[in-house]
């Protein structure tokens, strides 16, 4: 399912269920003159993406604001200003590795080409949307923005459809969408709103036996490679959760954890309680997706 992720500014209408505010003070600018632009909502979609070996993801942003004559927005790794480690979270330099590969030794894949954007003509706006590089090996990448629907009270959104999509050879993390409405005087609003990229896993080769008057589960993690000189590698010291339920239940219970090596692998001996389903799980971090063995019957 596709799912999209609303940021909502403090001078918005009420937050429903799942929505975030964004801090006051991640909107600079010129907001607080009554003249100025002001921007109600950042909604990113997919709100959770996940690349694969081979796969590529398009972020869609669309942007609610009033009083705009134009719209940019800016798409780069690392956190929003103002947050905690948001400095530090910066894209690397040209050819260093980041957070993911820096911690196993494996180099980073090769930064993508750009592509050229072609131009869009609408009723609305003539746009062109262009791509920024920062850093040598790291990309942004900077549009305006296409006028796509008005709303009352005078609110409009505002979409960007960049033509470059995420791929493994990204920075997986935390990364940050930049908007900066303008109004024909001149004033401007800035505010941001965040998403994570995670790289896919799998979980290999899960086995259930029985151990004497215990339960053997044996099992791989791997995660994508995000070089890309294979598909996947062994992903060690993971935790991964052995899960399990009656069979016909609609809950799990974790029975025990266990933890991979070097190659990926694990082994957990847990209590066998009778005739149960069993899966594993991994239940992912910042970087990588969650994921799910298939369930066996023991």
């Amino acid at each position: 399912m596709r799912r999209s992720s609303l940021v909502t500014l403090a001078a918005a209408l009420p937050l429903a269920a799942g929505q975030a505010a964004v801090p006051p003070a991640l909107a600079e600018g010129t907001a607080a003159a009554a003249r100025g632009p002001v921007i109600k909502s950042i909604e990113i979609s997919p709100s959770d993406p996940v690349v694969g070996p081979k796969d590529s993801v398009a972020i869609v942003v669309d942007v609610v604001v009033r009083g705009a004559t134009e719209v940019s927005a800016e798409l780069e790794p690392g956190r929003p200003d103002g947050e905690p480690g948001g400095a530090q979270a910066r894209p690397p330099a040209a050819g260093a590795p980041d957070a993911d590969e820096a911690a196993t030794g494996q180099e980073a894949g090769d930064a993508p080409v750009p592509v050229p954007v072609q131009q869009v003509t609408t009723a609305f706006d003539r746009i062109a949307p262009l791509f920024a590089w920062r850093s040598g090996a790291v990309p942004s990448w900077r549009a305006r923005g296409l006028r796509t629907a008005a709303a009352d009270a005078g609110w409009e959104t505002w979409r960007f459809l960049p033509e470059k999509r995420l791929s493994r050879r990204y920075p997986s993390g935390p990364w940050t969408v930049t908007v900066t409405a303008r109004n024909a005087r001149g004033a401007e609003t800035t505010a941001q709103a965040e998403f994570r990229l995670r790289r896919a896993t799998e979980l290999s080769g899960v086995t259930v036996a029985r151990a004497g008057g215990r339960v053997r589960v044996t099992g791989t993690l791997l995660r994508v490679d995000p070089a890309g000189r294979v598909a996947y590698r062994p992903f060690a010291g993971q935790r991964v959760l052995i899960r399990h339920r009656p069979k016909g239940a609609r809950s799990w219970r974790t029975a025990g954890s266990a933890t991979t090596g070097k190659d990926g692998w694990f082994s957990a001996k847990v209590p066998r309680e009778g005739v149960q389903e069993w899966r594993v799980e991994y239940p992912g971090d910042d970087h990588h997706a969650r994921s799910v063995s298939g369930t066996k019957q023991l």
